[in-house]
């Protein structure tokens, strides 16, 4: 009878323990459930993935997000472009993208802060013009729109045939020191040199990409593709009398050109504004992507942005970031340090270039308790901030450049990182000291 008593009370104690546990383990798979199709409603509602989108007015701004001008002698160095397109639906899956851009690159340069260099003035400038007419064809659309995945939209992942033409105009002046050996002749007098001309580009790409609408307004598109290119650029022979300008080949009055057929490599990223023909309305309150409310010490970052959009380019550059940023204590300040890499690389001929340098940022998030006393945030990295950034060179392009930025930083869907700051800049290097104002974005991964 005893036994049967201690059986009773083990079964007892035994039964309502197992039954927690499981309970438990319950719970946190219902939770992981939760959470997970959370993700996804706020994912399709910061995509606009279920509305229905006929026709896009797109604004690309990439270029002006990422522009270093030195204030004091603004003409050193101005590289930009914008452009503007119109995509129409055609029938599910299927649109026609229209795009218009400029672009422009003004720069100088001169002995005193170009010491290894054979002349004593050297400037010039570039416009261009382009124009692309593509027709889209999004994959799995008609799949996606019968399964409740998306809707009659813009958006995914698509290929499409592009056609486009890109004319340019370059002008280059240079002049010549006494003494110094010219790189086009052997005259060693004071001289000056100009020379200009204008190409023309016609092109034919297939591409592959992804095009995305995000919140009220945001836009992203990026497609690579390869195709077929034909560019005609006028011929021209280097003759120098009395300074005159350079003279160009003539036949019968007018200018020879040659035509140049080869492939090409092309890319796009596009990042900006659009509006659409849906009403303008506010998101849900669940919607908040944003908000992240994780508590975080540190992140590591991880990010590859191309800083200038060209239609057609017979090169690539870039800027690769890897970093780390971390914590004073518990505290609204950090410290944030990357190693960024400069590169370009000529395709040509296959041939990279690229310079090293460093930043130290101490960073103080002004509005972070205000967001976290909101329910916006944790106390992580997602707040707008003021810094002082410190970038020095590292080996070749040696250098010393001081700001005081303000930036805003968000951390979304967990690993994706954005970050934008902008101010003036105190530049630093041997025989060249310029004020500077700089703007710069970075998108990538944070872990």
């Amino acid at each position: 009878m005893k036994k049967l008593y201690a059986i009773i009370l083990f079964l007892g104690f035994l039964l309502p323990l197992e039954a927690q546990t499981t309970s438990k383990k319950s719970y946190v798979v219902e939770e992981e459930q939760f959470m997970e199709q959370q993700l996804i409603d706020a994912k399709n509602c910061f995509f606009k993935k279920q509305e229905d989108v006929s026709r896009l007015w797109k604004l690309n701004l990439i270029d002006l997000l990422n522009t270093s001008t030195v204030i004091s002698d603004p003409i050193i160095g101005i590289k930009s472009g914008l452009s503007l397109g119109y995509e129409r639906r055609l029938g599910v899956g299927r649109s026609l993208d229209i795009n218009l851009g400029a672009s422009s690159n003004i720069f100088r340069s001169n002995k005193s802060n170009q010491e290894e260099s054979l002349y004593s003035d050297y400037h010039g400038d570039s416009y261009g013009v382009e124009f692309s007419i593509a027709h889209k064809l999004y994959l799995f659309k008609k799949e996606n729109i019968a399964r409740g995945l998306s809707g009659n939209n813009l958006s995914g992942i698509y290929t499409s045939v592009l056609l486009g033409i890109d004319w340019e105009s370059h002008t280059y002046d240079a002049t010549y020191v006494q003494g110094a050996e010219p790189v086009i002749s052997n005259t060693v007098e004071l001289m000056s040199i100009q020379t200009k001309y204008q190409e023309i580009e016609y092109s034919a790409s297939f591409n592959l990409g992804i095009q995305r609408q995000f919140t009220k307004n945001g836009f992203f598109d990026f497609h690579i593709g390869t195709g077929l290119r034909r560019t005609t650029v006028p011929i021209y022979d280097y003759h120098i009398i009395n300074g005159k300008p350079t003279q160009f080949r003539m036949l019968n009055g007018k200018r020879v050109s040659e035509i140049e057929w080869g492939a090409l490599f092309n890319y796009n990223l596009s990042l900006g504004f659009t509006l659409d023909n849906q009403e303008i309305r506010e998101l849900p309150k669940d919607c908040s992507v944003f908000e992240y409310h994780t508590n975080k010490q540190r992140i590591i970052k991880l990010s590859l942005i191309n800083p200038n959009k060209l239609f057609n380019q017979d090169f690539f550059e870039g800027r690769l970031t890897a970093g780390i940023e971390q914590k004073i204590s518990n505290s609204v300040f950090s410290i944030n340090a990357n190693i960024n890499y400069f590169f370009s690389v000529l395709l040509s001929d296959i041939d990279i270039d690229g310079v090293a340098y460093g930043v130290v940022e101490p960073r103080y998030y002004y509005d972070l308790k205000k967001r976290m006393a909101q329910g916006k945030t944790g106390n992580s990295f997602s707040a707008n901030y003021v810094g002082l950034r410190s970038r020095f060179g590292l080996r070749k392009g040696k250098h010393l450049a001081i700001a005081p930025v303000w930036g805003i930083q968000r951390q979304f869907f967990k690993h994706l990182l954005f970050d934008y700051k902008v101010g003036p800049e105190l530049f630093l290097a041997r025989n060249d000291k310029d004020i500077r104002f700089f703007s710069e974005l970075k998108i990538g991964l944070a872990f």
